[in-house]
């Protein structure tokens, strides 16, 4: 679809007007017949452009303007959604819009905010919220970790390689603690380690990554700036309890 939308805009803003004068021009039907032809064909074009340029230009202008006023960089275009990396509070974080399937729900597309851990954390350790099913994957009951922490086993899904280290790093007073505040602000939340000790989840060399999911692109600045200090903060927390 991404690919599509210089395609569309050109469909919406050439061919939909050379086609409306084609009706008037060389269609017989009667004038009144010919204004709603029209009038239909000018509405479909303005849907086409809404959805596809108007929209996606909007956001795109928005997350620019977020980059250039903190000095991060970004990347996007009509047919990429945008992009942008940075240092916030000391902390390296990348920050996107995703196009993605659901199963259920009209929402066709995620702000996905990520920092890197860097201490500490188990190789294949998946940590989310049992609200959303934004993580799960056709592995997930067979990764799954009992922790023994009835709270913890309500609201967290917890999986991983090791299970000792899993229920270690999750049922620490302190560390449970942020996970449990963290994942109720924050739903889509994961925390994510690497698949191995020899292979760093993140390519900085940090043991693992925390990523929010939210439904939808960010459409302003401040929200951004606020899933952004969040995510570092509790990337810094968690080294901190390291």
């Amino acid at each position: 679809m991404l690919a599509l939308r210089p395609i569309i805009a050109v469909i919406a803003l050439i061919f939909i007007p050379l086609l409306a004068i084609l009706v008037w021009v060389r269609t017989e039907l009667d004038p009144t017949a010919k204004y709603v032809l029209i009038g239909l064909l000018a509405f479909a074009a303005l849907a086409m452009l809404r959805r596809s340029v108007f929209q996606p230009l909007r956001v795109l202008n928005i997350w620019r303007n977020f980059a250039r006023q903190n000095e991060y960089e970004f990347f996007g275009s009509l047919s990429h959604e945008p992009f942008l990396k940075g240092i916030a509070k000391g902390r390296r974080f990348v920050a996107g819009v995703s196009a993605h399937r659901i199963e259920t729900g009209n929402k066709r597309y995620r702000t996905l905010v990520s920092a890197p851990v860097d201490m500490d954390m188990p190789a294949g350790l998946r940590v989310y919220s049992r609200t959303a099913d934004t993580w799960v994957n056709e592995y997930s009951d067979k990764h799954t970790i009992p922790t023994g922490d009835e709270t913890v086993e309500t609201e967290l899904r917890c999986e991983g390689i090791d299970s000792e280290a899993v229920r270690t790093y999750v049922t620490d007073s302190k560390r449970r603690s942020l996970l449990l505040d963290f994942a109720r602000s924050y739903p889509g939340m994961l925390l994510h380690g690497g698949l191995s000790e020899a292979i760093p989840a993140e390519p900085g060399g940090a043991s693992g990554v925390i990523t929010i999911s939210v439904p939808g692109r960010v459409r302003d600045g401040e929200t951004l700036k606020r899933f952004v200090s969040d995510v570092c903060d509790f990337a810094t927390q968690l080294d901190a309890e390291a």
